[in-house]
């Protein structure tokens, strides 16, 4: 009888993951209702990361609401990184709103806004730096958020980093800083916004 329940709780929690991923509101509000955990992990993330990463705002409110973990850690890294990664800026919103850590590091350090960056969703961007993540946070390989825009050439982005005080001198491990990147993509109007602001800093 307990295997019996065991199995079935897996069941609706790989369900509830389904539905969160496809936005089926109904099925995740009986899934809820049920008993299904918000917070069971499958395939590495919760139905939360699966809601947050495609954008669908009304079931990430209803598992909100029903205790999951805004500031679980799954395969990317947390809710908040999954939405700022695939640019869903409804989600993070929600989730800043709900108190996810905007400054949560993933296994390889990376925080949303590195995410927001190198995926160049600027409002995104803004939402994370009003919220107060870091500019300059760094990752395991050293690149900060201004380096990661630089390198994807995402321009706008870095633009408003650097309008935000990013510090634009700093190198990584491997000695490389934003204005090499944005000099090897051949993008001249980021390369001149380095050079200015580097005389001021």
């Amino acid at each position: 009888m307990l295997l019996a329940t065991a199995i079935a709780s897996v069941a609706r929690g790989d369900s509830l993951y389904e539905a969160s991923r496809a936005g089926d509101v109904q099925v995740v509000r009986r899934l809820i209702a049920e008993g299904a955990e918000v917070n069971l992990t499958y395939r590495y993330d919760t139905p939360l990361h699966a809601a947050a990463a495609t954008g669908q705002v009304e079931v990430a409110k209803l598992l909100i609401a029903a205790g999951a973990d805004v500031n679980s850690h799954g395969f990317l890294g947390t809710p908040l990184d999954a939405a700022a990664s695939s640019g869903h800026l409804a989600v993070v919103e929600l989730l800043i709103a709900n108190g996810a850590d905007v400054n949560a590091r993933n296994g390889y350090d990376n925080i949303s806004l590195h995410f927001a960056a190198e995926s160049g969703n600027i409002d995104v961007a803004k939402a994370l730096l009003a919220a107060g993540a870091d500019l300059n946070a760094r990752n395991k390989q050293g690149y900060s958020a201004l380096m990661r825009a630089a390198e994807a050439g995402n321009t706008e982005v870095a633009l408003l980093l650097i309008a935000a005080g990013a510090d634009v001198t700093y190198r990584s491990q491997c000695h490389q800083a934003a204005l090499d990147m944005a000099a090897a993509r051949g993008d001249s109007v980021l390369v001149q916004h380095l050079l200015g602001a580097s005389v001021g800093q």
